[in-house]
């Protein structure tokens, strides 16, 4: 099946320091043989064709790879890096420690809104889930106004950027569970 999307470019956030993992978690081997990261790149891979790593050190062999321009800020910086690049106008941004994560939920994301940034949310009093995101290019500005202030966090960027919601039922929250400790891996792959 070809790429549904492939005006987008897919990024995958996978320069964190996996200081609560112990180790670098994208390269966690899931039971089928996959690397935490290449499940992810397989998932964004059925949406688009245009796949790019947020990496300072090669992450996935035979991907490009975009390094931190402001270090130490977090996926912010990443994000940064990334849309200055102008490999698209829009882009899907996915964490590499998302294997549950759907093709079919990440297509939701690109559902077309005026809004500069989707991200899903579970209720309308909750707060939105900051990644993944579909973000434009033209949120270059937000993004680097929220690099210079006192909070780099990406709940800092999406109040700036009041994001379009899509919202999801609870039970769709397994979909975008983290793997972030070697006990989250062994509860996910017993």
């Amino acid at each position: 099946m070809s790429p549904s999307h492939p005006h987008i470019t897919a990024a995958i956030l996978a320069g964190g320091r996996s200081t609560r993992m112990g180790s670098p978690k994208h390269l966690l081997q899931l039971p089928d043989g996959r690397t935490l990261i290449r499940a992810v790149a397989d998932t964004l891979l059925q949406v688009t064709s245009n796949l790019v790593i947020l990496s300072n050190a090669v992450a996935l062999e035979n991907a490009p790879h975009i390094p931190d321009i402001h270090q130490g800020l977090g996926p912010l910086s990443g994000i940064h890096a990334l849309l200055i690049t102008n490999h698209s106008h829009e882009y899907l941004i996915c964490p590499c420690d998302t294997p549950f994560i759907t093709a079919d939920l990440l297509r939701l994301l690109l559902t077309p809104t005026p809004s500069l940034v989707s991200v899903f949310s579970f209720g309308a009093d909750s707060d939105p889930e900051p990644l993944p995101m579909r973000i434009s290019s033209s949120a270059i500005p937000c993004v680097t106004q929220t690099i210079h202030s006192a909070d780099h966090s990406l709940r800092a960027l999406l109040q700036r950027l009041s994001p379009h919601r899509v919202p999801l039922s609870a039970d769709s929250r397994p979909f975008l569970a983290n793997i972030n400790t070697p006990s989250d891996f062994r509860a996910s792959f017993p």
